[in-house]
């Protein structure tokens, strides 16, 4: 594992980013050891520097756009106890956007979390097991408890969402639109937009796969709304969004207005294979 100075380039080059729900991201803590020195004078306060490690001045200034541009995903960083410490002393912008933290043995943080990494410095990207999952929906009810206890509604919103996500990747499609609807329920009484968007999306996928089209299509719609309304620069989500509309919508045998949708998504996405692809046969089912 090398040393990185930045991880939104990593993130935004995975192929199949807007298929995936939770993102274990493992050995980052190599890009803040050149960093560790005895403080000033040599006082002992290791993470008392005048200098911000690259890494984390980076995580800083992108806080919105991880946010803007991966509102769909779930960041879950495996870090030794020192990395930590410097996050919420330098990187305390980021820091503050955490949904939790939580401590587990080492034995556990090796095995458990190595199948679903994307590793600093090398260009592999795994996708976990089921076993990886379930785990994680272990950590994610531990958060929401912790979160209701202390009242923190946006948190909580989070980790319901961030459930359903993880019961989605198992294919626990009911289970998962339960908790994503409870989170959404809460992200909009709260006015969390971008939580709402998400969701939504989220939500429109889990319904896809049970056939709800319509909820599914429905739940679409609103997040595209949404997404035009905050007018996030993130091309790639909104198109897949139509895309997934359009799939709905020639499902149902909708043709004409999944094509619009198709045409929507090519628009923003000229060389979209998928938005082609899938335009060119509703155009074919109608004869054209």
């Amino acid at each position: 594992t090398e040393p990185i100075d930045n991880l939104y380039d990593r993130v935004e080059n995975i192929l199949d980013r807007d298929q995936l729900s939770i993102l274990f991201i493992q050995g980052l803590e190599k890009s803040l050891e050149p960093y560790i020195k005895p403080g000033y004078g040599g006082e002992g306060d290791y993470y008392n520097l005048d200098t911000v490690p690259t890494i984390l001045s980076h995580l800083n200034q992108r806080r919105e756009l991880f946010r803007d541009h991966f509102p769909t995903l779930c960041f879950v960083f495996v870090l030794p106890a020192f990395a930590i410490k410097y996050f919420i002393r330098r990187a305390p912008d980021f820091f503050d956007w955490s949904a939790g933290v939580f401590k587990f043995s080492v034995d556990i943080g090796a095995n458990g979390f190595s199948e679903n990494v994307i590793q600093p410095g090398q260009d592999k990207i795994k996708v976990g097991s089921g076993r990886t999952a379930e785990r994680g929906i272990d950590y994610f009810k531990q958060a929401l408890q912790r979160q209701r206890e202390i009242g923190d509604r946006k948190g909580e919103a989070d980790s319901l969402s961030s459930l359903g996500n993880a019961y989605r990747s198992l294919g626990q499609y009911r289970e998962a639109i339960d908790y994503l609807r409870q989170g959404l329920q809460i992200q909009h009484e709260i006015g969390d937009r971008y939580g709402e968007l998400a969701s939504l999306s989220s939500l429109g996928g889990a319904l896809y796969c049970l056939k709800q089209y319509e909820r599914s299509i429905a739940s679409y719609d609103k997040a595209i709304k949404i997404s035009q309304e905050l007018e996030l620069d993130k091309a790639a989500l909104l198109s897949q969004m139509l895309i997934n509309r359009g799939n709905a919508l020639k499902s149902i045998g909708r043709l004409e207005a999944s094509i619009k949708s198709y045409e929507q998504a090519i628009e923003i996405e000229p060389n979209s294979a998928q938005a082609l692809v899938q335009c060119g046969d509703a155009l074919n089912q109608l004869g054209l």
